[in-house]
């Protein structure tokens, strides 16, 4: 019975070879750009799908969006009378607007400055890795190690399918971080508000992926050293740790919203902000 489990795991671990090829290289370009792979897919797919032009569709609008807002606060504020103070110099205004067109134009240069940043940290902190085995090696190795019980055959596939959710957990990180940045020019509507509206926790959720990448790869790679060392369970360890680095970075960074401490002070403050201008008028 246990010969047969056996040679169960080892052909699901084969199994894995063709999803595993090259599947744990660039892993931070794979995030940061993930529309340069999945694009190879789509193309290889015979299907059109521009990019470019989606970006350009946004931009138009978020432009057309922000004056739009832009004229309508000037309005109310200065010649209705109903929102904002009125004897706030309307050069506020301006810069807001003017930052809000720039911000939403320019973001595209930003955000590659942001990565680069991003991809020299990570780079530098793998780079006191010693170079971890290749997901082939990997697979070698775990097989190797399950020819000798049922137990060690099971925690081998265990590990293999951590490396497949975290390969997928990549995979989505990227796509949630490629309609971000697709949607980004709309969040900048939000500069023209006082407390920035939706940009500023939207920024913050840019960050957040970002680290969460950087802090995953590193992870995994020493889950990959662990498992080329053939400490199976170690593998293990940073493989889960890995998949709860999301969870763990929310709890503490960039925390809003959703009834904690930081998200009821912002809530307290927009409110009593805005008693204080119905007290004014």
């Amino acid at each position: 019975m246990d010969k047969i489990l056996l040679g169960l795991i080892e052909s699901l671990i084969e199994g894995a070879r063709n999803i595993f090829d090259n599947a744990f290289i660039n892993l931070l370009n794979k995030v940061f750009y993930a529309e340069e792979y999945f694009m190879e897919a789509v193309i290889g797919s015979g299907a059109t799908f521009n990019i470019a032009r989606v970006n350009e569709v946004v931009l138009k609008f978020a432009v057309a969006l922000i004056m739009l807002k832009f004229l309508k606060k000037a309005f109310d504020i200065y010649v209705g009378w109903y929102e904002g103070d009125k004897d706030t110099s309307p050069m506020s205004l301006v810069i807001n607007f003017t930052r809000a067109i720039v911000t939403a134009i320019s973001f595209s240069l930003l955000y590659k400055i942001m990565v680069d940043i991003f991809s020299e940290m990570g780079a530098a902190i793998l780079g006191t890795l010693t170079q971890a085995e290749t997901m082939e090696g990997i697979l070698d190795i775990v097989l190797g190690i399950i020819n000798n019980t049922l137990f060690l055959g099971v925690v081998g596939l265990i590990l293999i399918i951590c490396y497949c959710i975290l390969w997928i957990k990549f995979l989505v990180l990227g796509a949630e971080l490629f309609v971000m940045r697709v949607g980004f020019p709309l969040a900048c509507i939000g500069l023209l508000d006082g407390d920035k509206g939706v940009f500023a926790p939207y920024l913050k959720k840019i960050f957040t992926i970002c680290i969460t990448a950087i802090v995953q790869v590193v992870l995994v790679q020493i889950s990959l050293l662990c498992a080329g060392a053939g400490h199976v369970i170690w593998a293990i360890t940073f493989a889960l740790a890995a998949m709860k680095t999301p969870r763990a970075l929310q709890d503490f960074m960039f925390a809003y919203g959703g009834g904690n401490a930081i998200g009821s002070a912002i809530n307290t403050t927009y409110h009593l902000s805005r008693l204080t201008r119905v007290l004014r008028r």
